[in-house]
């Protein structure tokens, strides 16, 4: 759905399907469509802080690195991840700063209802 954010959060949830790391991104602005949800929560647990509205999480496949450095941390951290280190995106590990692109794929916007 080409929404442009920042990278608040990579890795495993307790919502993600085939324990495939998810990307939480804080939008730089609100969406209505989420704008009762959307702050980084999913069911009880907080995976980043955002603003209602603003918070979505998508499938790494789906997100388009407009900034190199937030690439290369991605890649990073799905790396880790893939290892078991959960330190580096399971247990949340926030890069911020990090600019990227919904890049128009679907989003699995699973957000606290």
């Amino acid at each position: 759905n080409n929404k442009k954010g920042i990278i608040k959060y990579i890795g495993n949830t307790e919502f993600g399907d085939d324990g495939e790391p998810m990307v939480g991104i804080e939008l730089d602005q609100t969406d209505a469509s989420i704008q009762n949800t959307g702050d980084g929560t999913v069911g009880n647990k907080r995976y980043f802080e955002t603003s209602m509205g603003r918070g979505v999480f998508v499938r790494k496949a789906s997100v388009v690195a407009i900034d190199t450095a937030a690439l290369l941390l991605a890649r990073e951290a799905a790396a880790a991840a893939a290892a078991g280190d959960d330190a580096a995106g399971g247990g949340g590990d926030e890069p911020g700063g990090d600019k990227a692109d919904t890049g128009g794929a679907d989003e699995d916007e699973r957000n606290d209802a």
